[in-house]
């Protein structure tokens, strides 16, 4: 049987959760060991088809990145070495000197582009977001929206493409209209993301990448 982990919490059904931190199992306070592990057990195909799905993705996506790059905007980066301050991005290049910081790079990109993109689209959406926060240990979100109006997006989404960063913006500053997944929420997302799809399925397709920072 797979190793996993479990937190017990006040929800009501038993879930799956599977990332690149493993398996884990969410249950209600108080479900017997022995459930938790007749439902593991009941589901172990489906678990095993996961993994391997989340490690040919892994597989896929390692084999693109060469030495010496990484992965920003959706797009190869090949890291040169130079006596530039800070650093500097040239087409696919990025000119780094020998301080550069590859969670810097990220945090303070993304920090930029989020900020750009959220003065546009909360105009557009006409929503007002209380507080906008990029974390690095998100583990199992893209985003998030609290019901208070703050919004939290995964630093790991400055490696996905810009269609994709843009969807988890929108999809979240929707969430300040509609706090649900209901067909009108998916109206509003498609209004100012007409290609969301398109996204979704990128989304899924390497959500291995969810690796907390």
């Amino acid at each position: 049987m797979t190793n996993y982990n479990t937190i017990l919490s006040r929800r009501k059904t038993i879930c799956i959760q599977i990332n690149c931190k493993g398996v884990t199992i969410k249950a209600p306070a108080g479900t017997p060991k022995s459930v938790i592990q007749g439902f593991v057990s009941k589901k172990q195909n489906w678990i095993d088809k996961k993994l391997k799905e989340q490690e040919e993705a892994r597989n896929r996506f390692n084999k693109t990145l060469p030495d010496k790059s990484i992965m920003f905007m959706g797009k190869i980066h090949k890291l040169v070495d130079s006596e530039v301050a800070g650093y500097l991005i040239k087409d696919n290049q990025i000119l780094v000197n020998n301080f550069f910081d590859k969670n810097d790079f990220y945090q303070q990109e993304m920090a930029k582009y989020v900020k750009e993109k959220i003065a546009v689209f909360k105009k557009q959406m006409q929503v007002e977001p209380k507080r906008i926060t990029i974390k690095a240990n998100l583990i199992s979100r893209w985003g998030s929206c609290s019901s208070k109006g703050n919004i939290n997006l995964n630093l790991t989404l400055i490696q996905t493409p810009a269609l994709v960063i843009d969807y988890v913006i929108i999809h979240e500053l929707a969430h300040l209209q509609e706090m649900n997944h209901s067909k009108k929420f998916w109206e509003i997302v498609e209004r100012f993301c007409p290609d969301y799809k398109q996204a979704k399925s990128w989304l899924k397709e390497y959500r291995y990448l969810l690796v907390g920072g």
